[in-house]
This record gives structure tokens, sequence and C-alpha cells, in this order.
């Protein structure tokens, strides 16, 4: 998105002064602009490209079997937290089975929620970007609620 697009004029060149299309003027103070700190490194993405992500996803299995997380599983019905630690190459059955394991819920009354979103039974921490020490809603339904 581009200024012209937003109907914003820049008169200084930069950021910390700003004018919208209705003249409404912002001034940002520059100790709010920094550069970010949290980019990829462009050696790696090379790296992976390179080998065809081959190479770095073997190595990726090995690390994420040894990558443990730790969570805290809320329950929807008591607000009672239980902690739970594992291989971020967990799945939302496995932290349903946890939950049964420990409260006898079966796991088809479980739903996982993070983030405004279901963690399906087959999908990994990881590939929902689950951080680790966050709270992880499990909703116990009455009944087993219906496939969508």
């Amino acid at each position: 998105m581009t200024n012209d697009d937003i109907g914003c004029r820049l008169p200084s060149g930069n950021l910390t002064l700003v004018y919208d299309e209705l003249g409404n003027k912002y001034e940002i103070p520059p100790y709010c602009l920094s550069d970010p700190s949290n980019l990829v490194q462009e050696s790696a993405l090379n790296m992976d490209q390179l080998s065809g992500g081959e190479a770095s996803s073997a190595a990726g299995v090995s690390s994420s079997a040894e990558e443990q997380i730790m969570l805290r599983l809320r329950l929807s019905t008591t607000n009672e937290d239980l902690e739970w630690k594992g291989p971020i190459s967990s799945t939302g059955a496995d932290l349903k089975n946890f939950v049964q394991l420990h409260k006898s819920i079966p796991p088809e009354r479980l739903r996982c929620l993070f983030g405004g979103k279901i963690i399906t039974d087959n999908l990994s921490l990881k590939v929902a970007k689950v951080p680790a020490e966050v709270v992880v809603i499990m909703a116990v339904f009455d009944e087993p609620p219906s496939s969508p």
C-alpha cells in the first residue's frame, strides 16, 4: 500500500510528520520508528532454497523433536489450568488426550482454541504458531459438537 492509496502526504520525507487527505496532522515521535528486529537472516533462506529445503527440513525434524514447550490448558467449564509440557510437533489430539488422562473428559467433547483459531486434531502446535508459555483454551461441550 502506498501513501497515495491511503491519501497521506509526507512533507518531511519521513514518517515523523504525516498529513491525511483531510489535512489532519499526525506526528510520530522518532523513538516509535525503529528498524525491525525479528527478520529472518537472508543467508539461512538462501541455503534452504539452494538445497531444495530437504536438508533443513531433515534437520528440523530432529531439532523439533527435542524442542519442548510448556503450555497452560485452561478448561472452559471450571477455568482450571493444567500444565502441559511436550514437543512443539504435538497436535491438538495430543492436548485432548492429555486432558482426558488428567480430567477424564472424552476428546470428542473438547476443542482446542488459541488466538481465535481452532487447533484441529491433526494440526501441530508449530504449524498453528503456538508460542511457549501461553494459555490454550480447552472448550468443553456437554455433548460432542457436530462437525462443520
